[in-house]
């Protein structure tokens, strides 16, 4: 079985990902069936930043998934990388970001950066979120509407910290 990457205007076939002698593997992370499971789940998503197909128009589009996946593989990451990142998808799903901003508005991005009382936010559980497979794969014309969903299963997940994640935004908050 061949997948495509879901690029815009991209044919380039990718190496399989998937023969007939291997199985495909929860991650212990997100729990998406994947050839190679945890690791595979990695090499799936480095594909996916690899590809050109992240231009200016689609930053956007870049950073929801890369929020997404990286709060459906908190292990590993600093508490103050999960809250940047929480705190990021915040601003792009419940506000829609800004053209122009990488990431989060510097003063907020800053705030986030230089503040000790970041405490560790308990992931959810990975019951029922859409993950990157849900956009790997699939037609280039369906690729930002994945992601969108991708990224709004992995923020309603993260329910119990969205007060957090908004206090944050909003410049108040530990």
């Amino acid at each position: 079985m061949r997948q495509r990457p879901p690029g815009r205007g991209r044919n380039k076939a990718m190496p399989s990902l998937e023969t007939k002698t291997q199985r495909l593997q929860p991650c212990s992370q997100c729990g998406a069936q994947v050839v190679g499971g945890t690791a595979g789940c990695a090499l799936i998503f480095k594909e996916m930043l690899s590809l050109d197909f992240f231009g200016d128009a689609d930053r956007r589009m870049h950073h929801l998934a890369h929020n997404a996946y990286v709060l459906q593989h908190p292990k590993g990451q600093s508490h103050r990388s999960v809250a940047i990142h929480l705190t990021s998808l915040c601003w792009l799903v419940t506000r829609g970001g800004q053209p122009g901003w990488d990431l989060l508005p510097s003063a907020v991005l800053a705030r986030l950066s230089s503040n000790d009382a970041l405490r560790w936010l308990e992931p959810p559980t990975i019951d029922g979120q859409l993950t990157l497979m849900h956009v790997w794969g699939h037609r280039p014309e369906q690729y930002e509407d994945r992601v969108e969903a991708w990224a709004r299963s992995v923020w309603r997940a993260w329910a119990p910290h969205q007060p957090q994640a908004l206090a944050w935004l909003n410049g108040a908050g530990h």
